[in-house]
């Protein structure tokens, strides 16, 4: 606890530092101060500081040299429902992530003499707007913060340039995901960059959230024990799932209004690939790959998932949502919010989104379940919409590129990613310390790796799964049919990376 309230201290130390605002936060705005209750308990506690604290992050040198860029601009363009990845406002908003963000742009502007130019735009203009002027060959954005998954199927086209190549980047600092950057690392090229700018890649994890007052209501043993004695297993959330529905308007037919266990859209059944530790496809040294989709294990997530969402009562499945300042709440976070359904998968983000805020019922924020008790650890992953660094092929001055970079990735470690993490989700979202921890431990277990990110919705990793169950299809079959075709795609993307032309 007391590391929180040393994160806010520090956090409005550099705000002052930076400037002050007086303009008004969105209504609809998630990030606002934490309530007066919390201050108040966190400086009563006395507890020794971790070493992983925001003081222990601010004494970490980012090492950058001295530079004057003579007030040269530095454009980004990105997506605009990512809001806290660069100043969405460009101003200070009372906001305490927005404000943490504009407090870190303050800083490096100053640091090496630079203005931003943030342009944000709708999710299906950035990538068309940011192809066409590097067609046209102009120095016209320094860095794209593109969609991960839209940016990946860019990749062949020599669009980027190689993040290995650019001066300054230094992979061994904390700012930077290294597990991930390793599996993006292809015959030592690395196209896509995921370091602590990226905030969005936090929100966008996928999690389920469990409403414990219902589950109070229902008998059900504490969800808290059940994951951390290793019993949140599918065989769990089918139990759930398929003795937990509830007629609540008596009409004798499953409408809206009733309740439902499990609240889901068909677009989160690919998760459960990676929550079961399910293997997609594995790449070689040597640039040899194996697609291991379609074996036994991938037929028996696909039974399993099939029997969750398609031969109980107590699912509901809706993939209509409605839409937020920085998002859209899907229909079972709807059903969610009010109280209609026991469990209902979403994003991280989604505990500081209005409907969420706004809810009554004590809630908890849970992982995926294991595919049994014998996996060892849960795992999760990010949606494919969170911005991932990209290097514009057109740039001129790369030393500058690595420069900035570099400054705001350890920026936005030291500074933002504790505001996000702390502030708004703890803080505000998660209701309670156990779910601090359980966040802890899904934001600890994300993959993302080539199967995913580098699917370009002509592998298996984003339709596979979804499309065997929402066919009723037998996986080795669909495999068969289609494995030429895929074989075909990911050979092409890994020839590029092996400088082999098709």
């Amino acid at each position: 606890m007391k590391k929180r309230l040393l994160a806010l201290f520090l956090l409005t130390a550099l705000l002052v530092s930076c400037g002050s605002g007086t303009s008004e936060v969105p209504s609809d705005d998630p990030a606002s101060d934490a309530p007066d209750a919390v201050t108040e308990e966190i400086a009563e506690e006395t507890e020794a500081e971790p070493v992983d604290s925001l003081l222990a992050r601010q004494n970490v040198d980012d090492e950058l040299p001295s530079k004057n860029y003579n007030g040269a601009t530095f454009t980004t363009l990105s997506c605009n429902e990512n809001i806290y990845d660069t100043s969405y406002y460009g101003e200070m908003t009372g906001n305490a992530i927005h404000d943490a963000v504009y407090a870190r742009d303050c800083e490096v502007e100053e640091r090496f003499n630079i203005k931003f130019d943030h342009r944000m735009v709708m999710w299906n203009e950035h990538a068309n707007m940011f192809t066409n002027s590097v067609l046209s060959g102009l120095d016209e954005y320094q860095l794209y913060l593109g969609q991960a998954i839209s940016a990946s199927s860019m990749v062949p086209n020599d669009y980027f340039l190689n993040w290995k190549d650019i001066p300054v980047i230094n992979y061994e600092k904390p700012w930077y995901s290294q597990a991930s950057n390793d599996a993006l690392t292809i015959n030592g090229k690395n196209y896509l960059l995921l370091g602590s700018m990226s905030i969005s890649c936090l929100g966008y994890t996928y999690c389920m959230f469990m409403n414990l007052a219902q589950a109070n209501n229902l008998n059900l043993p504490n969800i808290y024990e059940t994951v951390n004695s290793g019993k949140w297993t599918y065989d769990t959330l089918y139990e759930y799932a398929s003795t937990c529905y509830t007629d609540s308007n008596g009409d004798g037919t499953m409408t809206d209004g009733d309740f439902y266990a499990y609240a889901t859209r068909s677009g989160d059944i690919p998760t459960f690939m990676w929550a079961f530790d399910a293997d997609i496809v594995t790449i070689n040294d040597d640039g040899t790959f194996e697609i291991k989709f379609g074996d036994e294990r991938t037929a028996s997530v696909a039974e399993k998932i099939s029997a969750l969402v398609k031969s109980n009562n107590g699912t509901s499945m809706n993939d209509n949502g409605e839409s937020y300042t920085g998002g859209i709440l899907f229909n079972g976070g709807m059903q969610f919010t009010r109280g209609l359904s026991l469990i209902a998968t979403g994003f991280v983000k989604d505990a500081v989104s209005p409907a969420y805020l706004e809810m009554e019922d004590p809630y908890a924020i849970i992982p995926y379940p294991k595919f049994d008790e014998i996996q060892q650890e849960h795992y999760t992953m990010s949606d494919g919409s969170f911005g991932i660094h990209c290097a514009p092929v057109t740039v001129q001055d790369t030393e500058m590129l690595g420069t900035i970079v570099e400054a705001c990735n350890a920026g936005a470690w030291k500074n933002i990613e504790p505001s996000y993490y702390d502030t708004a989700l703890k803080f505000r979202g998660a209701r309670d310390e156990e779910s601090v921890a359980m966040l802890d431990l899904i934001l600890n277990s994300r993959i993302l790796d080539f199967a995913y990110l580098h699917d370009g919705f002509q592998g298996y990793g984003l339709s596979g799964l979804q499309t065997i169950v929402n066919t009723n299809a037998e996986a080795a079959s669909y495999v068969a049919k289609t494995r030429t075709a895929v074989e075909r795609y990911y050979q092409s993307v890994i020839d590029y990376y092996f400088d082999i032309e098709g």
